[in-house]
Order: structure tokens, then sequence, then C-alpha cells
């Protein structure tokens, strides 16, 4: 289905892309084949990222989620977040691990602490 988002791994040798088809995918970048699925959202996956370290990939989406996945195993590292808005956007801060910041349909940005799954703005 259509790919809404794409991110290049820290070293460039995978890709990850998110989908209207509510799935998350890694592939490989030499050969093009898919590595991984990651499935949990119930609606479009709006965008994708992976963490500094290449361990985590966050996802948001229009069923009102925010998910933090395990990249080896492809399982959700935590219950998803649920927001009474629709996350455009969502991707890891540079230097401080576990906040994550969303840009919303309301017209807001939210930063949170996905290690305590609060806001902090």
């Amino acid at each position: 289905d259509y790919v809404t988002s794409c991110a290049f791994s820290r070293d460039g040798a995978a890709i990850l892309s998110a989908s209207a088809d509510s799935t998350i995918r890694l592939w490989d970048r030499e050969t093009g084949k898919e590595i991984r699925q990651y499935k949990g959202h119930t609606n479009w996956v709006t965008s994708c990222a992976l963490s500094r370290d290449g361990a985590a990939i966050l996802s948001a989406s229009t069923d009102s989620t925010i998910r933090l996945w395990d990249r080896e195993t492809g399982k959700e590292i935590r219950q998803p977040m649920h927001l009474p808005w629709l996350p455009l956007q969502a991707c890891f801060a540079p230097d401080t691990p576990g906040c994550i910041i969303s840009a919303n349909t309301n017209g807001t940005l939210a930063l949170y602490n996905i290690s305590q799954n609060k806001s902090l703005i």
C-alpha cells in the first residue's frame, strides 16, 4: 500500500518503511529484500524512526497510537501510547534516551519520556 514514511539505519545497511497497510517493514538496502514486518497498528502508519543505537523502532499511526518495537524480534517493547489526537510524525531525541517528540493533527508538538510513559510538555 502507500508508503508514508522511510528512514535509513545509522549504518545505511537497512531501510525502514511505514505504510497505509498498517505495517512497518525493515528492508536490506543491498538486496531489497524484506527482513522483518512489525504489525500491531490498526490504521495507517504515518511515521517510522530508528533509535540512535538501531535497537528500537518508533512508529506513529492514525489509530492514535505511538508504538515502540524491538528491531530484532519485531515485538512491541511496551504497551502502545494512546493519544487523544492523531500523531503524524514521531522521532527520537538525538541525545536523550527515552525522549521522543510527535507532531500532531491538533496543531501541537508533544514531548514524551517513553521510559516513564508520560508527557513532558
